[in-house]
């Protein structure tokens, strides 16, 4: 059996495939690059100090490279977010594609929102600022809208497993209960100073998510 060939260095992830489009351009590996850098810029400096000189330095290109890609830092931070999301859903589907068991897919899922946590850390602070941004920006609410309901989509499908004689908006409810607490932790996780572990928190996540599905 032939081994596998390593990645070449300018390959992207698949995520950023389809938010550049494609990976066989120049401009898009220099536009991939951009996003990148955004992400670790956001988690470091916040939005208001993630300028296109910091961007472009962590690029390591100018200032005037990021502005041709990007023309407004809005747009910038829309795609940066999309990298995000499409990377955290990626993870979720190769995740629970491997998963054997039917009944298995809700934990799976539970392991993989905190495993992503853990593997992702700058993405979890972009993330964050990106509720910020949905309070004083339309479009952006918009898109963490359709984003949030995409995911929650998900979870109905899963959670039909769990209780097939639940009704499709009782099911809508019961989604957006187990997604609100989902979230509670990666938040409390990610914004205090919380001794516990991870491993702890996606234990106790998983718990009440359980306690939950009892009570529904």
């Amino acid at each position: 059996m032939s081994k596998s060939r390593p990645a070449p260095k300018n390959a992207l992830s698949s995520a950023l495939i389809k938010v550049v489009e494609s990976s066989t351009k120049k401009g898009d590996l220099k536009k991939a690059k951009i996003i990148e850098a955004s992400v670790a810029c956001l988690a470091k400096h916040g939005i208001e100090k993630a300028s296109f000189e910091k961007i472009g330095k962590e690029a390591k290109m100018t200032r005037a490279h990021v502005n041709y890609y990007f023309k407004e830092k809005p747009d910038l931070l829309q795609a940066t977010l999309e990298f995000v999301l499409v990377n955290a859903q990626e993870m979720t589907t190769k995740k629970l594609e491997k998963v054997q068991k039917s009944e298995d897919l809700l934990k799976a899922l539970n392991e993989v929102t905190f495993e992503w946590v853990e593997t992702f850390p700058q993405h979890v602070a972009v993330l964050a600022l990106l509720n910020y941004y949905c309070i004083v920006d339309k479009k952006f609410k918009n898109f963490n809208t359709t984003a949030r309901e995409t995911a929650r989509m998900r979870l109905v499908e899963i959670l039909k497993i769990h209780r097939p004689e639940m009704k499709l908006i009782e099911l809508k409810k019961l989604a957006f209960a187990v997604h609100a607490i989902m979230a509670g932790y990666i938040l409390e996780s990610s914004t205090t100073k919380l001794l516990s572990p991870i491993s702890k928190l996606k234990n106790e996540c998983y718990s009440n998510i359980q306690i939950m599905l009892e009570n529904a």
